[in-house]
């Protein structure tokens, strides 16, 4: 029950007796309201308190409160939120409310710009993002205001609007700020649905390999270097400013202090946390020029430089810098129907069966294609790697709903290629053309990114692991015979064959081939291709890594580590690290070199068997793991769960069902306390019935006799599915 005693609701911070004591009977009332949930009367109510004292502060929080409870008072919620700051500029409720209220204004005025593109102009998705950032970076800048009282956290409007600003700066690509934010968390007094919200946050912040490595580890503040005269200023800066949230007067105070003391302008330390401190405020411009200026300073080791230079290259849509426009072409007809069985005849159209008779602004789509640069084949042996048929465009054949004009539309063209598209539609439409194409940009992508997501043209019935084998050669193809010698802006226009040549380009080309490593990564292709461009470009090696370095060592380098420094308390260390971040990045023959060394505690060598297996599920050593782990688990106690999972989806890759119902049968007894297991096998078991479901007769009878049978479609199996089923359960260790 509120009283006299309690905190103002209005974020004045003092007490209710000393702040607004006749409000009392007001608050009680307005508090039974909300407690049963009769918003509206409630609204009522506080307008009418309002109508007398239209300022105050109380009133305000309170509405702002109730708005956002009523559904379809967002604009009121907006505009309740500016009065109350303007009213009230320096109070932190009033603060974190304006910095949603600039978000949610933000967002509607993007979902407007936007909401009337069509196919012909589609989404422009760069521009979206950075109108987006901008917003973000407003909101984020008027929020960290509330920082600036005492005791911000200890309103819950200041805290719960934390959670919608993160959503937002995670949405928009501030990964460093997201790290900085989350951070905070731990030392808040939260309610658990609250902080569960914040848990779920950062895990997907340090496992989403979307995210790029560099932004899921997270960087910390630094102190100035121990012999400098200004070393006490600069860490009461830190202390102080940066560490309590002050973020714009840290960077204030530190440029001031750089005024006075020239040297500070050669620090490393000084542009660091200068750098980091735009990052934190979602300012990347002057992160960028922050961090340039601490890679010009002499002292920056060169797996630091190396990985800061990372960090700037993903500062962009285009780590690369090798955007091309993406065009449409607009062909006018005279005869839909006849165009549309001409399409269908040619070989380099693929039908897409699934768009047809759709409506859209007053058109119907008559027919859909995939245009190839190659007949389609119809075999896995007609394929070619190195001229596998690739999606250059897409076409739709439009009809008006009175079916008096036609046009059709070839859009997501690169304009690079958009000649040679020109040539090949008016060669197959010809006879039909009722004017001149018309020629657009609609929006730009990166052209490494293209070539990798470039979608190809593949015989029906391939398997999985069949379609990943052509996909990663077709891969392979691209990256090694073309993109290797196309000029990349990040390279100052040189390609990465003529830039590897010169040693001043060195580490650009290595920040190329780490951008690159988790773009196939992201896209689940074999990173292997990057031995092999090592191989072609003649690059030397990076430098060893050393044991001193190791403590300090970025977790996207661990994949350099050396195995004659690895230790048991080194490979403990890194192995964890590595998973905290959902990485398999250190090197398999040093987990294959630990999985039977008894010096490595039974608990890591069983999580090392775990994670072997994880990188390449379904392989030939699965059984060997499965055995080794189960012996490991059995002599010391520990859960075998994994294990039985892994030769669950082992088994029914093999088509060996009997053994899947067998081991489900299994969990289910053994581990009834494991919930994550629990809700596997339930998964698991409603897919292996509903394959039993679909079994012909003769299958079905040989399966209740216990006697081998070939399940048609068992080549199709997808496999994928059953990794992805397994991703939530390759998890975290325990312990972490």
């Amino acid at each position: 029950m509120i009283d006299a005693y309690s905190l103002c609701p209005g974020g004045t911070g003092k007490k209710i007796k000393f702040c607004c004591r006749n409000r009392l009977e007001d608050f009680r009332k307005i508090y039974k309201y909300i407690d049963v949930n009769q918003y509206t009367a409630c609204l009522n109510y506080v307008d009418s308190l309002l109508k007398t004292d239209s300022e105050c502060a109380c009133l305000l929080a309170i509405r702002c409160i109730i708005l956002k409870a009523i559904s379809d008072r967002e604009n009121d919620f907006v505009e309740t939120a500016k009065r109350f700051y303007e009213c009230h500029p320096e109070n932190p409720i009033a603060i974190a409310e304006s910095a949603q209220a600039l978000l949610i204004e933000g967002q509607n005025a993007i979902k407007t710009e936007f909401e009337n593109a069509t196919v012909t102009q589609p989404l422009l998705q760069i521009q979206e993002r950075e109108k987006l950032r901008q917003i973000v970076r407003e909101a984020v800048l008027r929020y960290e205001k509330a920082f600036y009282s005492p005791q911000p956290f200890q309103y819950e409007q200041v805290v719960l609007n934390l959670v919608q600003i993160l959503q937002m700066v995670m949405k928009a690509g501030f990964y460093e700020s997201a790290n900085a934010w989350l951070g905070i968390t731990p030392e808040i007094h939260l309610a658990s649905e609250t902080r569960e919200k914040f848990a779920k946050m950062l895990n997907q912040l340090k496992t989403n390999k979307a995210i790029p490595l560099c932004f899921r580890v997270g960087l910390k503040i630094r102190f100035a270097p121990q012999e400098v005269s200004w070393k006490e200023d600069f860490d009461r800066i830190i202390n102080e400013s940066a560490l309590k949230l002050h973020w714009t007067q840290a960077i204030y105070d530190l440029k001031t202090l750089a005024s006075q003391n020239a040297e500070m302008l050669k620090c490393a330390a000084f542009w660091y946390d200068l750098a980091l401190l735009s990052e934190w405020l979602c300012d990347l411009d002057s992160a960028k020029k922050f961090w340039n200026e601490y890679l010009a300073c002499a002292d920056v080791p060169f797996y630091d430089a190396l990985e800061k230079r990372i960090r700037v290259s993903f500062f962009s849509d285009s780590p690369f810098q090798d955007e091309m426009n993406i065009c449409t072409q607009d062909f006018p007809l005279t005869d839909a129907q006849a165009v549309l069985e001409k399409l269908q005849a040619e070989p380099t159209f693929a039908h897409l069966e699934n768009l047809r008779n759709q409506e859209l602004n007053g058109e119907r789509i008559l027919g859909a294609f995939d245009v190839l640069d190659a007949p389609a084949v119809t075999s896995i042996d007609e394929l070619n790697f190195e001229e596998i048929p690739v999606v250059i465009a897409n076409a739709v054949l439009w009809s008006a709903t009175d079916e008096k004009t036609a046009h059709l539309e070839v859009i997501n063209i690169l304009e690079g290629g958009a000649s040679f598209v020109r040539e090949a539609m008016e060669s197959v439409i010809q006879p039909w053309l009722a004017g001149e194409m018309k020629q657009t940009v609609t929006r730009n992508i990166s052209v490494t990114l293209d070539s990798i997501l470039r979608k190809i043209n593949l015989p029906a019935g391939l398997s999985d692991e069949k379609i990943r084998e052509v996909k990663n050669a077709h891969c392979r193809s691209i990256l090694l015979n073309r993109w290797i010698n196309y000029p990349l802006g990040i390279l100052q226009n040189h390609s990465i064959r003529s830039a590897a040549k010169k040693a001043e380009f060195q580490a650009q080309v290595e920040t190329v081939l780490y951008a690159l490593r988790h773009l196939l990564e992201r896209e689940k292709l074999s990173i292997s291709i990057l031995d092999e461009l090592r191989d072609a470009l003649d690059l030397a090696p990076l430098p060893e890594i050393t044991a001193e370095m190791i403590p300090a060592l970025s977790p996207i380098f661990f994949d350099r580590l050396p195995a004659k420094l690895v230790t048991p308390e080194i490979l403990e260390q890194v192995f964890y690290v590595s998973r905290i971040f959902n990485s398999n990045n250190i090197p398999r023959q040093i987990l294959e070199m630990a999985e039977d060394d008894e010096r490595y505690s039974p608990q890591l060598r069983v999580e090392i068997l775990k994670n072997l297996w994880s990188m390449n599920p379904l392989v030939s050593r699965t059984q060997e793991v499965i055995k080794k782990g189960r012996t490991l688990c059995k002599e010391n106690g520990l859960p075998d769960v994994f294990f039985d999972i892994m030769e669950v989806a082992y088994s029914v890759s093999e088509g060996k069902f009997h053994t899947v119902f067998e081991r489900i049968k299994h969990i289910r007894q053994e581990h009834s306390d494991d919930a994550d297991a629990m809700q596997y096998v339930s998964q698991l078991s409603q897919y292996m019935y509903g394959v039993i479901q679909n079994m012909n007769p003769a299958d079905l009878s040989a399966f209740q006799q216990k006697t081998p049978y070939d399940l048609p479609g068992m080549e199709n199996l997808n496999a994928s599915k059953l990794e992805d089923a397994l991703d939530s359960f390759h998890g975290l260790p325990d312990e972490h």
